[in-house]
């Protein structure tokens, strides 16, 4: 498995951490995905309450 992001730099520090940060919640996902361990894979810190527990089912 493997993830491949496009470099999206738009110019604007504003849009880029809320690119960056995109990138990081996506990859999280996919890590959990990949090593089978969803509980472990730090994906609390992007999701929380029902978007939580449907990442997890």
């Amino acid at each position: 498995m493997k993830l491949v992001l496009e470099d999206q730099r738009t110019g604007d520090a504003t849009k880029d951490t809320i690119l960056a940060d995109s990138e990081r919640t996506v990859s999280t996902v996919w890590r959990a995905m990949a090593y089978g361990d969803m509980k472990k894979s730090g994906m609390a810190l992007y999701y929380t309450d029902n978007a939580l527990v449907g990442v997890y089912q």
